[in-house]
């Protein structure tokens, strides 16, 4: 439906600002008084993700908001452990405005919304047979090499790799290779 459709369908939210610029988020924040602010978190600097809240440095501590992440790609479960909650472009409509509505509450949701979130728990909800076959696809190898290796069947790989798919949402053979390498499954050497 689209993130500006949702928010401007409850009626107890405004959409301030729509931009892609850290600047202006941060003057969104300042000048409208904005409770809210929704980020992609691929949109930061990678070597600033490891402290979110410096990336808004021009905001005063005397104002009170809360950053959610909107999770288009997987990202690094220590990078959303810092949002007040999390949104995945899966959620349903009533989902992320659960989501908005706990945010803007005194009671913020913090690491509950982001541990519920199959993005933060992706490592945890892979069996370790899927493990196996997910660093042997991030390897290079094909199903029937996966299955000699693991003494399975092509069709278990199969099963195995629809499994990986629908538990972390990654469909291309580069991003389960990204995931292996951003969770330590594997080392970069071991890729072909």
């Amino acid at each position: 439906m689209g993130m500006t459709a949702i928010i401007g369908s409850m009626p107890d939210v405004v959409l301030v600002e729509r931009t892609s610029s850290i600047e202006l988020a941060q003057s969104a924040i300042i000048h409208n008084r904005a409770e809210i602010l929704i980020v992609e978190p691929h949109i930061i600097d990678y070597s600033s993700r490891n402290n979110i809240r410096n990336v808004f440095h021009n905001i005063p501590s005397t104002l009170s908001y809360s950053i959610i992440a909107i999770a288009s790609h997987y990202t690094e479960r220590d990078v959303l452990k810092q949002f007040d909650g999390c949104i995945e472009l899966s959620d349903s409509v009533g989902r992320i405005e659960e989501v908005l509505r706990q945010c803007r509450s005194d009671e913020k949701p913090k690491d509950e919304a982001v541990a519920e979130s199959s993005i933060y728990a992706m490592n945890e909800d892979l069996s370790e047979r899927e493990l196996e076959v997910l660093i042997a696809v991030a390897k290079g190898l094909q199903n029937k090499e996966i299955a000699e290796t693991l003494n399975i069947s092509v069709h278990t790989v199969m099963s195995h790799r629809k499994n990986i798919i629908a538990k972390t949402g990654i469909k291309s053979i580069a991003g389960l290779t990204v995931y292996a390498l951003m969770n330590g499954l594997i080392e970069e050497s071991a890729i072909k």
